[in-house]
Order: C-alpha cells, then sequence, then structure tokens
C-alpha cells in the first residue's frame, strides 16, 4: 500500500466555509474554437472550479482562510475574485476543450489494435493519475476536473464539476482513492472517490460521496492551475483603539490612570500591557497607580541669535514619559496621555 498527502491541507482548515451555492447570475459563456460560444452555466450552478483555484491560492500563498461561513455577495471583492478564478480554471480555449472531448469519448477503449480509441478510462488512470500524484507528492494540492456526463451537446458542459485532491491511498488491490475537497460538500474532509488502477482498458466504476448526486463520475483529469497573489482576499490587521482616564494626566502628580483598549472594528475590549518608557506599569482595562515625572534636559533649540533662550543657545526642554499598549495580536499602539513635551527657559 502507498499513501501519502499534502502537509498542513484539510479542507475543515484550509476549504472555503461556505458551500458552493449562489444567486442566479448571467451565463458564464467562453468561446472555444469549433464549439463557438459555450454556455458554461451561472453562478447559482456553480462557481467550483473558481473555489478550488481560490482554495489552493490560499493555502500556497499562506494567506488566512475567510471566516465566513455564507456565500459572497455579488460584487464583493470574495465573489469577484473566485469569479475570476473560474474563468482562470477553464484554461481557455484548451481546457473547455479537453471537457468536451472526454464528454464525447466512451468509458472504455474502443476499435482494435492499431486503430484504438482510449476510452476516458485509460486516460484517467495512464495520463492523469501520475500529473495528480506527482503533485501531491511535491506537497501541492491538485485541481480535478470531474466529467460526468456522455453527452455531444456542449452546452451540457456546466454538469461537470471540479474538486481537489489532498492526499491519495493505494491499497493492495490496486485500488486508488484520493481525499478530495469538493466546494459542493464544503470545509469537510470525508469527501473522496475511488477507482481501481487494473484495468484502464475497461470501463470502470468510480464510487465516490462527491456532493453531484444523480451524476456519476467517469472519469478525471488533473486541471493546469497557475499561481495567483491572494494577499488582497488577506483580512486587514487587527486595529486597537485606545484612550486614557483621566485626560488629560496631571504630570509629577501621584494619581489613578485607567488606559481602555478595545479592537477598533468589533469593538471587544483587548487585555495587554501598559508600557510607560519600556517598564509594564499596569493592565488594560484596569486602574492603576502612576506618577508621571517630566525630565529635564538640554538641547539646543531653533533659532540664529546668540545669548538669548529660544534663539540658538541651549534651553531647557521637559520630556514626558511615553506609554504604548502591548496586546497579544495587535501591533504596539501608542497612548496619549495629554502630556505635551515643551521647553522652558533655562
Amino acid at each position: 500500500m502507498s499513501s501519502n498527502s499534502v502537509p498542513n491541507f484539510k479542507p475543515s482548515s484550509r476549504g472555503l466555509k461556505f458551500i458552493n451555492s449562489f444567486p442566479h447570475e448571467p451565463d458564464i459563456t467562453v468561446n472555444v474554437p469549433a464549439l463557438g460560444k459555450v454556455p458554461i452555466g451561472d453562478a447559482h450552478n456553480g462557481l467550483c472550479g473558481g473555489m478550488v483555484f481560490t482554495v489552493r491560492d490560499l493555502f500556497e500563498g499562506n494567506v488566512a482562510v475567510p471566516a465566513s461561513a455564507s456565500a459572497p455577495a455579488d460584487g464583493s471583492p470574495l465573489f469577484n475574485y473566485i469569479v475570476g478564478r473560474l474563468f482562470d480554471s477553464f484554461n481557455l480555449p484548451g481546457g473547455v476543450a479537453k471537457y468536451y472531448e472526454w464528454m464525447t469519448t466512451p468509458d472504455h477503449d474502443t476499435g482494435i489494435w492499431p486503430f484504438i480509441r482510449r476510452g476516458v478510462v485509460w486516460h484517467t488512470i495512464m495520463e492523469e493519475w501520475p500529473k495528480i500524484k506527482a503533485d501531491i507528492d511535491s506537497g501541492h494540492p491538485s485541481p480535478l476536473g470531474l466529467v460526468t456526463i456522455f453527452d455531444l451537446n456542449p452546452g451540457d458542459m456546466g454538469n461537470n464539476h471540479q474538486v481537489m485532491a489532498y492526499a491519495y491511498d493505494v491499497d493492495a488491490s490496486n485500488t486508488l482513492t484520493l481525499h478530495l475537497y469538493d466546494p459542493n460538500t464544503g470545509a469537510s474532509d470525508g469527501c473522496q472517490l475511488s477507482i481501481s488502477l487494473s484495468n484502464p482498458s475497461h470501463s470502470t466504476p468510480i464510487p465516490n460521496n462527491v456532493n453531484i448526486h444523480p451524476l456519476p463520475i467517469r472519469g478525471f483529469f488533473r486541471v493546469d492551475y497557475g499561481v495567483h497573489d491572494a494577499s488582497v482576499l488577506a483580512p486587514p490587521p487587527p486595529i486597537l483603539s485606545v484612550t486614557c482616564t483621566p485626560y488629560p494626566v496631571q504630570a509629577n502628580v501621584a494619581q489613578t490612570v485607567t488606559v481602555h483598549a478595545k479592537d477598533a472594528r468589533t469593538g471587544v475590549t483587548a487585555a495587554g500591557n501598559v508600557v510607560v518608557n519600556g517598564v509594564t506599569v499596569g493592565q488594560t482595562n484596569r486602574p492603576f497607580n502612576f506618577t508621571f515625572k517630566g525630565t529635564r534636559t538640554q538641547r539646543r533649540l531653533p533659532g540664529t541669535g546668540i545669548g538669548r533662550p529660544g534663539h540658538g543657545d541651549l534651553g531647557t526642554y521637559i520630556i514626558y514619559p511615553k506609554g504604548q499598549v502591548v496586546a497579544s495580536g495587535y501591533s504596539p499602539n501608542a497612548i496619549d496621555f495629554g502630556l505635551k513635551d515643551g521647553s522652558v527657559e533655562a
């Protein structure tokens, strides 16, 4: 038995949280040589190829998967990204032509030697499975086109489907099992298909639990994938909103201060440390006692005159303590205590 899987990839953690179900949108029509304009369907019938490519983009780019369990709205950045990647998954014009070629090819080999026409099963086992295995062995999920119908009508091309293989097992009986991310199933680790590798010239059933019932899977091929930058889908970094009470604080007086910190987007309070001049003096959202002592220092003030404070001589400059909030998951955020550094005459 042989097996392998893509490290750190599971649909439950790396798949989109919503399923492949969208409101009705205009037909997606592509121009294919010799076939003319081919309607692929509409968004209601699914954006499976775009979702598969998006999931691989997110994985390859180490970008967090969007948290929403609801399909993105038409026109939203994620929806537009998926639609764009759907077109990419067609690999025009050759990709659509390949679907059609497989749709019009019998499952089994036909003809007699030397005029044998290879069937869909032979192409699946002898040509496509080695490519899929190479992807997974090199640590990459492998997008698959599933051919479900035997049909001469190009308009039925939308009945086919796309999934992504991320692990395989070949048992002692030479049966291959591919573990799949299926956009129709969602973030579930239990989706798979199986095929015997023993008789590539014959019709061979492909048991599966891909969510395309009642359509069968006649065969499958590796879909050529080109990397795409998914960083545009990365969630914006969390931002803290920080205030203090009282404001402004008093200088050189012991007092009770509370530094309030919350997530600027959600309004949820954020636990962290209040750091003043590199020293932790308290925690956020809790009162603490502190004395803000100014430090007198000398520096040359702006100006060109000589002998008069503030006009080129060394004056006394008061520097008050600087504070920041340090909270897990956020960049350090400065605290405005209301104390303004300033100069005085020596």
